[in-house]
């Protein structure tokens, strides 16, 4: 179904009157009221009848849809209408220029034709300028995201922060990925253009967003494959709860050492920390309890703690590591899981 504001069709002829003499200022508002058809009609009347220094103004307008419906129209490519349309990338801005480079391949395809021309090569220009501002971005990003890992409050870490730290490492690969695939195709039109500069340039941005892509970014485990940089770190982070970092003093536990020493680990020991994550019952006061010991780690309380615990799949510290519980609120969270099943 059709938008009813675009079923209202004004005779042509009415329309490329009004657009003959309407400031360019006023085109993105006056459009609007135009249908797909009568856009396209006045869009190559515009082409045709412009200077090249209006048709720069235009394209500071022109949407990436206003460049389809430009795209759209018969034998454009081999019409005199398209050697006058590098006059609209003078002063495209440079948010629409990526999304048509990412998109549309008829934009790719005019911008390999013109690549020999000023305009063009003005545009990758521009876009290439600009790349140096989008690296510095992008590593002000990644010292913030490292700074996130290395300033986890680790005995108060939940699933939520620690997921939420996850999402922001994968999603931090969005934008260096896509600037990568521009840079790519923008290459591809410098080496038609002949321009060296350009292609250096262009070059040097793409070899460092591989850098802060692979190596500092990195990527999380896998299957055959360990982390690295950032993932690397929260890894590193993570494991710090039960195993010796550099110069720690935190004695390693190895996957088979036994639940209760993974337990210590997160300061669980005494029986109000077993009570208070909803591994005994409440209404008693066990504040006043020593340690657990060897002795009373072999009390019937506690055989009722470690069935229960075995009960939740955990028997050793492998498993904590498994379930991803670093902390005491994450234990009691994993556990409450249960509860609600």
């Amino acid at each position: 179904m059709k938008d009813k504001k675009r079923e209202k069709k004004t005779p042509p002829s009415n329309v490329l009157n009004k657009f003959s003499t309407l400031d360019i200022s006023s085109f993105k508002q006056e459009k609007e009221n135009l249908s797909d058809g009568d856009l396209q009609k006045v869009l190559l009347f515009l082409l045709k009848e412009l200077s090249e220094k209006d048709l720069e103004v235009l394209g500071e307008a022109l949407t990436q849809g206003d460049f389809s419906l430009i795209f759209r129209s018969k034998n454009f490519f081999s019409s005199p209408l398209f050697l006058k349309s590098n006059s609209l990338l003078i002063r495209l801005p440079l948010t629409t220029f990526k999304d048509l480079l990412k998109d549309d391949e008829s934009f790719f395809l005019l911008l390999k034709k013109g690549a020999e021309g000023e305009p063009v090569q003005h545009l990758i220009s521009r876009f290439s300028k600009e790349q140096s501002l989008e690296l510095d971005s992008y590593f002000l990003k990644l010292k913030e995201l490292e700074n996130s890992i290395q300033n986890i409050e680790l005995k108060s870490l939940t699933r939520e922060y620690l997921q939420n730290i996850k999402q922001n490492l994968q999603e931090a690969g969005f934008p260096a990925k896509k600037n990568l695939f521009l840079i790519e195709k923008s290459l591809q039109i410098a080496w038609l253009s002949l321009r060296s500069d350009l292609v250096n340039e262009l070059s040097f941005f793409k070899e460092s967003w591989i850098k802060f892509l692979n190596l500092a970014l990195g990527a999380p485990k896998s299957k055959n494959e360990k982390s690295t940089g950032l993932f690397l770190q929260l890894d590193l982070r993570l494991a710090s709860v039960f195993t010796k970092i550099d110069d720690s003093t935190i004695e390693s536990l190895s996957d088979d050492a036994p639940i209760q020493e993974g337990l210590a680990k997160l300061s669980i020991w005494h029986l109000n920390d077993f009570k208070e994550i909803g591994l005994i019952e409440e209404g008693k006061d066990y504040a006043s309890q020593e340690e657990l010991t060897e002795d009373t780690l072999r009390s019937s309380l506690f055989a009722k703690i470690r069935k229960k615990l075995e009960k939740f799949g955990l028997n050793t510290v492998k498993d904590l590591r498994y379930n991803e519980i670093y902390s005491k609120p994450m234990l009691k969270e994993y556990i409450a899981s249960f509860k609600k099943e």
